[in-house]
């Protein structure tokens, strides 16, 4: 049974069973090299990259890493996205896959990591979210652990599953990227409107409001079906509160009130 946990919010994470998905090449350890591997040693990816265009990988993954913690337990990715297209990009997905091997029998755990800059306007206003513009580069990492009990860890790969640019064209093979980001701009977009409905109702007060943000869990009444509806709407509420905290009320009461 996989058990994972993530700590960046930014983070969409899927697990789809072999069966479900095309085969992938992958670098491989041995069962031998992965007996012999110390806490913290670094771990191959094969990068799978997108087709070139003018003979130019448009968006391109760099200096890939992945930490073994343990021979069952990936710490965390290390990679560069660059753009080397002319358009700037507004959000993507990468497919980070882990395969791991249990009685000699194969899996694979695709996890989607999504940037978005767009996730919300208020978002994006709050933290001056920014593309990646032309010729630009992101560095990416993500946290984990990710464990596999009683699963040995045989090798990791990248690729670029969505890239959606400035003038809304696309780009990738979008196994998952696009609804992914979609759900989480909606649960970002119908937590808002339920949160200003109660500061409405609350006769705008901010400190009526302010209890529902510190909340350990979301309000049944939205409704979500969707982990990542879930996700978008813990997004805007953790941006919500840090405005309070660190701006304070009226600060608060400026978005609300838009």
């Amino acid at each position: 049974m996989k058990n994972h946990r993530y700590q960046k919010f930014m983070h969409s994470r899927t697990t789809i069973s072999l069966g479900l998905i095309i085969a992938l090449s992958f670098m491989a350890l041995t069962a031998a090299a992965l007996k012999a591997s110390r806490t913290g040693q670094l771990l191959p990816v094969t990068v799978k990259q997108l087709p070139p265009m003018n003979g130019v990988i448009p968006v391109e993954i760099r200096s890939a890493s992945a930490v073994l913690t343990s021979l069952n337990e990936l710490g965390e990715w290390s990679y560069t996205v660059r753009n080397n297209t002319n358009k700037a990009i507004t959000a993507l997905s990468i497919n980070e896959s882990i395969t791991t091997e249990k009685a000699g029998k194969k899996s694979t755990d695709r996890i989607f990591h999504t940037m978005d800059s767009f996730v919300h306007p208020d978002v994006r206003d709050i933290h001056h979210l920014k593309n990646i513009p032309p010729g630009g580069e992101r560095i990416v990492n993500t946290s984990g652990p990710i464990g596999y009990h009683g699963e040995l860890i045989q090798g990791t790969e990248l690729s670029i599953d969505y890239v959606e640019f400035e003038d809304k064209t696309v780009l990738g093979p979008n196994e998952g990227g696009a609804r992914i980001l979609g759900f989480i701009r909606e649960g970002a977009a119908k937590y808002k409107e339920w949160l200003v409905q109660n500061y409405a109702q609350s006769g705008r007060s901010i400190d009526a409001i302010v209890p529902l943000l510190r909340a350990r869990s979301l309000p049944t009444e939205l409704g979500f079906k969707s982990t990542y509806q879930n996700q978008g709407a813990k997004i805007y509420r953790m941006h919500m509160l840090d405005v309070y905290n660190t701006r304070g009320a009226a600060a608060l009461a400026a978005y609300l009130n838009q």
